[in-house]
């Protein structure tokens, strides 16, 4: 098949009591799996497909029709489509038993428990990844920041395609540097190191190489352990220090005070950095800062500088002074730091209070709310604005919500108002301004402007206090709360407002709810204010500054009413009651009642009814006269809101209906009952259709097929007809039919009250079809012939199945036909779907087609001496039949296997028979003949130089040979592919040369031992210039590399200028270095004339690195 991996196949049987051949234990090892090419394109892959491999393994062919493969421990590397596939890349462990990857084999025809026909354990040899290649001066294969440590595993040093596997052992080996900069390594793969810190101008960067170890361990017959060896470099991450910072009150900014003094940052303020950092500030109005190396400010002097240019309302007033400390390397995490130190400056908070109390009476129409902050006066500074150089008002108000608060110091009730409650249950530490800053512990929709309500309010003096935190503008989180005992430097303020609030006479709440004051005319006299609704709290007053006022005649009625003669069904009264204080504060009521008459609701009555009789109205079976404004009422919830009560028997039930007139205020409703009896029928069964039964049954009990609704059992004694009325005789025998025929009958009953029911019963009998007897057949792939496959089978099949089988074959009935010229090996199914009741039928004609063999053209040939196994069947024609047997001409015996051992023939001429068949096919053959001659002499390599320079470039094509016209190299004194001339020579290698005679046969091979120097022997002179002149004169215009891009394809290149900063980065790819940078901060521009240094990196592997020096000059 073409891949390019080594296995070794071990096949255990288990057996397994009650079932043979079931849970057959089969193992397959892959112990490289990094060389698996699945799809040939000398591309590994790392893809096996589970069901080539167990075929080749027990030798019958199995695909995903026979079964399917499952993982039982979800390893996910099973292709999920079913196809076989299994990653191997994707399996996270090396084999550490046999079983350790074992999939089962699934085939629900085995008959197997659980229908494991197979166990395949896969053995997969370890496997400790391929690290990255080594790269830079450290030699290093891969570099990270000190501060990425913490997010970095040393499987990141791995490529990742495939992963090593991950049940391996890590191991420290060893660092370039201190031993002590080593801390830990942990079995997860993650280390930690500190490197120390080296103060310098910032070219130069701290780091160390740390070596490690990962090794994963294997099963026979893999190698028992896989080991990678790499190296990681850590760069130290530079610090910018800790920075302090202060929080002052604007009080505390005075002349000749604290602040007017000059602060020195570095020493006051920060701690612990590193010494090339800069000094800068985003806001510094006044100049503090002067320069990067300047960290001297007064802080009083940058303040007094900024009230006189933007005026004393300061609000939260920070200056901010950042030192930054750049890196030393450009590197993921190695970023630049900073740390700022922060003055800020909190604006003091004014006083301000109320200076007149609010006064209003109980229960005012207007105004229903009051905005308590209206009722403050607020402090106001006079500032000469430099701009205009004229003096302004500057207001200290407070109306946000956060770090204030209103609250009720005395009074009935809160009035509605809202305290800012700002904290957590539990938590004293946040208070009401880091509650709006942090967003949380809010319970209210507390709002400064302290909104009270009038609605309800109890009569009396409210007072109320308003409080500003001096955290208003500038908040310290965490260090307040709300009893104002902050950490602040500034001073809370806090102001009182006075609300007065004057009673009124109650008059009590309007009741205008004519459906809750409802009288008979017969009550006679009425006390008003006994029916008005109060707030359960205040008594109606009942006195001379109450009066009581007709609303529909305008005219005043006095507290005791007299109800007038009623002359209407029902009369409505509206009447309002009205009072007044000597204050002026009034009140209202609104009071509306009604008076009915009486209703009639008829005369009591009872009727039979049959539940299958139809519907009908009950109010028309009521005696006398009823009234039509009444409603129904009834056994299991029947109702009808109006006088109609249709009365259905098949869904009602018996019992007593009631009709019923509503109450007149205080007059009593009444009632009359109609009794209701209803006959039952027998049950006949619910409706059935959609059964289907089979011609094979004969015949069928009809009551077998109707469907009772669970609740009743279908009576029987009833009869069955047919559409024509015509009685069915039961159990009903099924006529002849052909392919289908459906009947519908009616099922009816009649109860002995005269009550019938009846049943729909509709069912369809097809006819039984058969298929025939399996059938067998060969042929030879060269018999041009019609075959009919339905005549081939036995038995006696019916016509017009449907015929499936190898390569999409298809047919119908007695019309399928192959050819074997064309026709595919395999199994044909004839077959008739199951159809209603009836059962399926197949059958099978079993069809082999031989191919045709050939044995090709006679063969005369020769071959090449020596002591190895000649396969004859090598030696066939292109296209002969394989599998055939050889006869030895000479003894006119079988050759086993096909194979002679050369050496023991000896030089001469050999003749065998090949003779190949196939099935019902006819035999062929051919004979080979092949002549066997002596070695050509031994080739020698003459004028060879005592060494060779690598960057000489000397291939095998440049050696001088004689003695052989015709002659090859290889790498292995026996076997292996023949080299290139284009092969470099490594010092130290041994090649072997061979010469070749006109059939390709060689002699024996000749060693050669290469020796070549390195580029840092004295002896082997450097390609690279010593001076470029970038002047477009064509002469040392760019740095010449020489020969050595060739010798060193993967090269690197880096040029520094005397500074030790990289200013070129170069490769193959990359064009030569003519005099400008292509990386850093000088990228694209033309570089000043002096001397720079270079380092070449050959990355061959064997070779180390080179520098020197060259001169630029323009």
């Amino acid at each position: 098949m073409g891949k390019l991996y080594f296995f070794l196949i071990l096949l255990l049987i288990t057996s397994v009591t009650s079932y043979s051949q079931c849970a057959e234990e089969v193992t397959y090892v892959v112990c490289d799996m990094t060389t698996v090419d699945d799809d040939g394109d000398s591309i590994p892959d790392g893809i096996i497909n589970l069901y080539e491999e167990l075929s080749a393994i027990t030798g019958t062919t199995i695909n995903d029709t026979d079964g399917m493969f499952l993982d039982p421990d979800f390893n996910f590397a099973l292709d999920p489509g079913g196809n076989g596939d299994l990653y191997l890349w994707n399996l996270d462990n090396s084999s550490e038993f046999e079983s350790s990857y074992q999939f089962q084999f699934l085939d629900s025809s085995s008959g197997c428990p659980d229908d494991i026909r197979y166990l395949f354990n896969i053995v997969l040899g370890p496997f400790a990844g391929t690290p990255t290649p080594q790269s830079g001066s450290s030699s290093a294969n891969i570099t990270v920041c000190e501060a990425g440590l913490i997010d970095f595993d040393l499987f990141q040093v791995f490529e990742s395609n495939p992963a090593p596997h991950e049940n391996g052992v890590w191991a420290f080996i060893g660092n370039d540097g201190d031993p002590t900069n080593f801390q830990f390594l942990s079995q997860e793969g993650r280390f930690s190191a500190t490197i120390p810190y080296s103060p310098n101008d910032g070219s130069l960067v701290d780091s160390d190489v740390f070596e490690f170890t990962y090794t994963v361990e294997g099963i026979a017959p893999c190698a028992a352990e896989d080991v990678s060896t790499f190296r990681v470099e850590v760069v130290r991450d530079i610090q910018s220090g800790s920075p302090g910072s202060e929080f002052l009150c604007q009080s505390e900014m005075v002349a000749g005070g604290t602040w007017d003094r000059n602060i020195s940052l570095a020493t006051e303020y920060l701690a612990n950095e590193d010494v090339e950092g800069t000094w800068s500030s985003d806001f510094d109005p006044s100049g503090q800062i002067s320069g990067p190396g300047d960290d001297t400010i007064n802080l009083y002097q940058a303040y007094l500088d900024y009230v006189t240019t933007f005026g004393p309302a300061i609000g939260c007033l920070s200056f901010s002074y950042t030192y930054t400390v750049e890196p030393r390397i450009n590197l993921a995490d190695c970023n630049e730091k900073e740390s700022t130190i922060t003055f800020t400056i909190s604006e003091e908070i004014r006083p301000f209070s109320q200076t007149v109390a609010y006064e209003i009476c109980e229960d005012a129409e207007s105004p229903v709310s009051l905005d308590l902050y209206d009722q403050l006066e607020f402090t106001t500074e006079v500032w000469n604005n430099p701009s205009t150089g004229m003096d302004q008002n500057v207001l200290f108000d407070y109306p946000n919500d956060n770090c204030t608060n209103w609250e009720l110091i005395s009074g009935p009730s809160t009035l509605g108002i809202l305290n800012n409650t700002g904290r957590v249950p539990g938590n004293s530490t946040i208070d009401w301004c880091s509650a709006f800053i942090n967003g949380i512990g809010y319970t209210t929709n507390y709002r400064s402007r302290g909104r009270i309500s009038f609605a309800g309010a109890d009569p009396g003096t409210y007072v109320f206090r308003y409080t500003v935190l001096p955290s208003y503008h500038c908040q310290i989180v965490g260090s307040c709360n709300t009893d104002a005992s902050c950490t602040h430097p500034c001073d809370i303020q806090t102001a009182d407002v006075v609300v007065v609030i004057h009673p009124k006479n109650y008059a009590g709440e309007d009741t205008t709810d004519i459906e809750e004051n409802q009288f008979c005319e017969s009550d006679g006299t009425l006390v008003l204010t006994d029916l008005l609704n109060t707030n359960g709290t205040d008594t109606v007053y009942v006195g001379p500054d109450g009066v009581w006022t007709d609303l529909d005649t305008q005219t005043t009625i006095d507290n005791n009413f007299t109800i007038p003669e009623i002359t209407t069904v029902t009369q409505d009264f509206n009447f309002e009651y009205n009072t007044i204080t000597d204050e002026g504060c009034t009140d209202a009521a609104l009071l509306s009642f009604r008076v009915f008459q009486q209703y009639d609701p008829g005369m009591d009555s009872s009727v039979d009814v049959c539940r299958d009789g139809g519907e009908i109205d009950l109010f028309t079976l009521i005696a006398g006269t009823p009234d039509t404004n009444g409603s129904w009422t009834g056994p299991d919830g029947y109702t009808s809101d109006t006088n109609t009560a249709p009365f259905d028997p098949s869904t009602n039930t018996t019992g007593d209906y009631i009709y019923t007139v509503p109450d007149n205020g205080l007059c009593l409703s009444a009632q009359a009952i109609i009794t209701v009896s209803i006959g039952d029928a027998d049950y006949a069964g619910e409706d059935v259709s959609g059964v289907e039964l089979c011609d094979s049954a004969g015949s069928v009990n009809l009551f077998d097929l109707l469907d009772p609704d669970g609740t009743a059992n279908v009576t029987q004694g009833g009869e069955f007809t047919d559409a024509s009325n015509t009685v069915i005789s039961n159990p009903f025998v099924f006529p002849a039919i052909d392919t289908q025929q459906t009947y519908e009958f009616t099922y009816t009953t009649t109860s002995t009250a005269g009550c019938t029911d009846q049943a729909i019963l509709n069912f369809t009998v097809f006819e039984q079809k058969d298929a025939g007897i399996d059938a067998i057949t060969e042929y030879c792939e060269n018999e041009d012939m019609i075959v009919n496959l339905f005549s081939l089978l036995n038995g006696t099949p019916d016509d017009n199945g449907d015929w499936t089988g190898p390569d999409n074959y298809s047919a119908s009935g007695s019309s399928a036909e192959i050819n074997p010229t064309t026709a595919v090996s395999g199994v044909y199914t004839y077959s008739f779907a199951e159809v209603g009741g009836c059962a399926a039928s197949t059958a099978t004609v079993t069809v082999t087609v031989y191919e045709e063999v050939t044995a090709g053209a006679e063969i005369n040939t020769s071959v090449c001496p020596g002591d190895y196994t000649l396969f004859l069947s090598d030696l066939l024609e292109d296209g002969a039949t394989l599998g055939g047997e050889f006869i030895d001409l000479d003894t006119m015996l079988e050759v086993p296997g096909g194979t002679v051992e050369v050496a023991s023939l000896g030089e001469n001429t050999f003749s065998y028979l090949y003779i190949v068949e196939n099935g019902t096919c006819p035999q062929d053959d051919t004979t080979i003949t092949f002549t066997i001659t002596a070695r050509p002499e031994e080739p020698t390599v003459s004028n060879v130089a005592e060494f060779y320079c690598i960057n000489d470039g000397i291939t095998l094509g440049d050696l001088n040979v004689e003695g052989a016209d015709e002659f090859a190299w290889f790498a292995f004194a026996e076997a292996g592919e023949e080299l290139p001339l284009s092969t470099l020579l490594v010092d130290g290698e041994v090649y072997y040369l061979a010469a070749l005679d006109d059939s390709g046969c060689e002699s024996n091979r000749v060693p050669y031992e290469a020796s070549v120097r390195p580029l840092s022997n004295d002896s082997c002179q450097i390609d690279i210039t010593n001076g470029v002149s970038d002047n477009d004169d064509g002469i040392n215009d760019d740095l010449s590399l020489g020969s050595l891009p060739d010798v060193f394809p993967n090269f690197d290149i880096q040029i520094f200028n005397r500074y030790g900063t990289i200013v070129y980065k170069g490769n193959r790819n990359t064009p030569l270095f003519n005099g400008s940078a292509n990386t850093g901060s000088s990228l694209g521009n033309q570089l000043p004339t002096g001397v720079y240094f270079y380092i070449f990196y050959p990355n061959d592997m064997n070779s180390a690195p080179i520098d020197g020096t060259f001169y630029l000059s323009r």
